[in-house]
């Protein structure tokens, strides 16, 4: 039988982490690399008994079947907002999934949500945790810990097949569960991701900004949010869009390279699918902020539709796939649709493999963004 270790020596693996859940030999383990700035899986060949299950699970192990559809099916696509307002302002786009894992949790229709938030503990300031009734309190007393993450995260290597669950995860986590949920019985939660960030973008904007005894919270406060760093009394705080870990972001140097093969962005094995609403007048005018969301399965529609009527969230319109679409476009024409080659790839690499990051002034990342459109 087939494992992972291919997809590893192959450097295609996401790091999703349900091979380290699903192996019965606790043979796989999912650490964070403190050089790359990214998770990596290991596998131990001498624990190994070739039973198969890590790579039936691999998202990475079917190659890259596209829909026909860039959104995918789906029954719906709208744009809401949490109906509590500090949730609504302090998490990212107007936190929909915030108030929606409370709706779940409160309403008793699973016992667990998992997901991630920011701790200044945790590797790469982000810690995996279980959603369930003893803390659940955490969404609204803290709503801005579990704004947007900008760091790959293996949500799964902390999955329990037990008792009713929702999670929370990114297309290529989304689609690991699908394959192992033959029973379709997990409730999944994708949020649109165009590639995984390595922690050490982040590493360098705290250096050269303010210092390793700084947080950073990469979205809320707002929409589009703020990039803002602390140390509890001094704040350095720049909005999103004009932020340098934006455009370090955008630039492609800092991003997983297995992702660039990854076709799915709007995560459509999913029962319901968020995204930013990237449209000129929502950025111009919406300030509390919105979330856009793809309902899928009759399962999402019945989720959506209870969290809206028992006042978790509320809708502000329809939204058309065009409009859907177009919002994304960036992050869409880098998606595996489309060759990753070129030259500007390869300084991206470059760049990366040999840390030269490290040497080039945040001001400039703006340049290579210019350079990606022109060359990427």
């Amino acid at each position: 039988m087939k494992t992972v270790n291919e997809i590893i020596k192959n450097d295609r693996c996401y790091a999703c982490g349900l091979c380290g859940s699903v192996c019965p030999k606790n043979a796989i383990s999912v650490i964070p690399d403190d050089k790359s700035g990214f998770y990596k899986v290991r596998l131990n060949a001498d624990a190994c008994i070739s039973c198969g299950l890590c790579y039936s699970s691999c998202p990475a192990a079917d190659g890259a079947a596209v829909s026909d559809s860039t959104v995918g099916g789906h029954r719906d696509i709208v744009l809401c907002h949490s109906t509590d307002s500090e949730v609504r302002h302090n998490a990212s786009s107007g936190g929909a999934v915030n108030s929606i894992i409370r709706y779940l949790i409160e309403s008793e229709t699973v016992d667990s949500v998992l997901t991630v938030r920011e701790n200044p503990d945790a590797p790469f300031e982000t810690e995996i945790i279980s959603i369930t009734n003893d803390n659940y309190a955490l969404l609204s007393e803290s709503p801005r810990s579990f704004a947007s993450r900008y760091v790959g995260v293996p949500v799964l290597s902390e999955f329990k097949s037990t008792g009713k669950t929702a999670v929370i995860g990114t297309p290529c986590q989304i689609k690991a569960l699908s394959k192992f949920d033959r029973n379709n019985e997990i409730i999944k939660i994708g949020i649109a991701c165009s590639a995984a960030v390595s922690y050490n973008a982040s590493r360098i904007i705290k250096k050269k900004l303010a210092g390793e005894g700084y947080r950073l919270y990469y979205r809320g406060n707002g929409w589009p949010g703020y990039n803002t760093l602390t140390d509890g009394n001094n704040i350095i705080e720049t909005p999103h869009g004009k932020s340098y870990f934006e455009k370090m972001y955008t630039s492609r140097i800092f991003n997983r390279y297995a992702c660039r093969f990854c076709p799915s962005h709007f995560a459509e094995e999913s029962d319901l699918s968020f995204f930013d609403f990237w449209n000129s007048e929502e950025i111009k005018n919406e300030k509390a902020g919105n979330s856009a969301c793809i309902i899928r399965s009759e399962r999402g529609e019945a989720v959506f539709s209870d969290a809206k009527k028992n006042g978790y969230i509320e809708t502000v319109k329809a939204i058309s796939e065009a409009e859907a679409v177009k919002t994304q476009g960036v992050p869409l024409k880098y998606k595996s649709r489309r060759p990753y080659s070129g030259i500007y790839f390869k300084l991206a690499d470059i760049i990366f493999k040999t840390r030269l990051y490290r040497l080039i002034p945040l001001k400039c990342y703006k340049y290579f963004c210019r350079m990606l459109a022109r060359l990427g």
